[in-house]
């Protein structure tokens, strides 16, 4: 027979001893003894209250940021609710609670997941503070690679905030050199473009400043990136700018692997020419009226000279490329059952 908690120490003791067990350990602890067996998570839920209280005498002489910037959890889930949490701001920084837990170089993890987990997350994710900059900015610049791809899922917005000095999070991460956690913001689609302005009259794209900084790894992340736009220049809505190919040293390895990645576009480029051109045949095939009687082709009799009326010869290429297509369609057909993918094929 299972004996629950009332049958091990009494109806009347179970209070005294959760409290006197619990109040040694922090609201973590408690999370995890809940979930540990069913002992436990009776003896949690029945001192909550009391733990809330004690908590709570304990903190009342700290504010909800110097609790945060000591990592009291117990002391916050005390003193505040879920929907005051996102309302909490620093007086003189104007700084959230997520800013002030992740403004260090190693970050209280349990405090930090904590928040994350709080319903009004969101709204906490894009919040600026006196510099302009959101929670993902603080990730980006100490280089908390993990929380900042979770904040990136949360808030898409935050990606795109500019702070006071016109730095989006990801320029942010390419200027303190955090390879980890410009990684997860290009992972997250982040504007591989954003512009921001530096202290000379020029400005820099995150390609220019991994250019400047000679960071190989970030320069290769960054060239990676599907939108990237090689020729933006430093200067916006003038030709003399400099572009980030223009910045790099002219033996160095960087230069070498921004001169192959403008040479895959114009190839790209050239391949796209040379299909356009074989469609621009196949369109002439099929639509010059000449060749392509909706009555059928002409009898031999009609201005053939006795012979039977053929379409004019086509390139070789253009050749192969409809006999592929031909095949590839008539797998379809054949792979196709009475309700296929393409069942307009078999009307």
């Amino acid at each position: 027979m299972a004996l629950g908690l009332d049958d091990v120490v009494g109806e009347s003791g179970v209070l005294t001893w959760a409290y006197a067990v619990l109040l040694g350990v922090e609201l973590h602890d408690w999370c995890a003894l809940e979930g540990a067996s069913w002992f436990f998570h009776a003896a949690v839920g029945s001192a909550q209250s009391s733990l809330r209280t004690a908590a709570e005498l304990r903190s009342r002489h700290r504010s909800h940021c110097d609790l945060c910037a000591e990592g009291d959890i117990t002391g916050l889930w005390a003193t505040t609710s879920d929907e005051g949490l996102g309302r909490v701001r620093d007086s003189l920084r104007g700084s959230t609670l997520l800013h002030i837990a992740l403004e260090r170089p190693r970050p209280r993890e349990p405090l930090v997941r904590w928040l994350l987990s709080r319903p009004g997350v969101g709204d906490m994710a894009r919040c600026r503070d006196i510099c302009g900059q959101t929670p993902l900015h603080v990730c980006t610049r100490w280089g908390h690679a993990a929380f900042a791809a979770r904040l990136a899922r949360i808030s898409e917005v935050a990606m795109a905030v500019q702070d006071n000095y016109s730095a989006t999070p990801l320029v942010a991460a390419v200027r303190e050199e955090h390879g980890a956690a410009v990684a997860a913001l290009l992972c997250a689609r982040a504007d591989v473009n954003a512009f921001a302005a530096n202290c000379s009259s020029h400005g820099d794209t995150p390609l220019m400043l991994a250019v400047r900084l000679r960071n190989l790894d970030i320069v290769r992340q960054v060239l990676a990136a599907p939108a990237l736009d090689l020729h933006k220049l430093s200067l916006d809505g003038v030709p003399f700018g400099e572009a980030a190919l223009d910045l790099a040293h002219e033996e160095g390895p960087i230069h070498a692997m921004l001169v192959e990645a403008m040479s895959r576009p114009q190839a790209q480029r050239e391949t796209a020419r040379a299909c356009e051109a074989a469609l621009g045949d196949l369109k002439r095939v099929v639509l010059d009226q000449g060749t392509c009687n909706p009555g059928g082709p002409p009898r031999p009799s009609e201005g053939t000279q006795g012979n039977a009326a053929r379409l004019p010869p086509m390139p070789g290429k253009l050749v192969t490329g409809l006999a592929e297509m031909c095949r590839t369609g008539a797998g379809l057909v054949a792979s196709a059952g009475p309700i296929g993918c393409f069942p307009w094929w078999l009307s």
